[in-house]
């Protein structure tokens, strides 16, 4: 549902797909070692949250800069090439190799707030196993970003701001 994607500002496509009217190529993955950077410190879900490492999987795929408000990004290199087709890898059941070199640069937004009808919306990217999940800064964010979903202010700016997605 294309919906979805304009509800959090991105879309991992598993196969090739038709987004925004424009046909694209599958979605990419990767997974290594990288540093979050908090680049908007006054964003209320990044309050005490310094930059930290990870080692977490990395999406190569369109982010709706138009509809984001972001306050995080990593500092991987975002070289299509270094990320795995994923389209080749369902079809195949494993990666011959192909990747999304060729297709520029994957994006290094890695969290953001957005809006959907009239409600507050926040993405964290990052949270793809163990070690992840134990990183303070990263459980910071995730509790901020509950905080921040359900606070007045985020939901009198969804109200100044509503998105409008037809349900499918």
């Amino acid at each position: 549902w294309e919906g979805w994607a304009e509800a959090i500002g991105t879309r991992f496509l598993y196969r090739p797909g038709t987004l925004r009217g424009v046909e694209l190529p599958s979605s990419g993955y990767r997974v290594g070692p990288y540093r979050i950077k908090v680049t908007d410190p006054a964003h209320p879900i990044a309050a005490g949250v310094q930059d930290f490492d990870v080692e977490d999987e990395l999406y190569f795929a369109p982010v709706f800069e138009d509809r984001i408000t972001p306050f995080l990004e990593h500092d991987a290199d975002t070289d299509g090439a270094l990320y795995q087709d994923t389209w080749d890898e369902v079809t195949n059941g494993v990666s011959t190799g192909v990747t999304c070199a060729g297709r520029g640069q994957a994006s290094s937004r890695m969290g953001w707030t957005t809006t959907i009808q009239n409600s507050p919306v926040a993405v964290l990217l990052m949270g793809d196993g163990p070690a992840t999940f134990a990183e303070a800064n990263f459980r910071r964010l995730l509790g901020n970003a509950l905080e921040y979903v359900s606070s007045d202010e985020a939901h009198a700016d969804a109200q100044q701001h509503p998105y409008a997605v037809a349900l499918p």
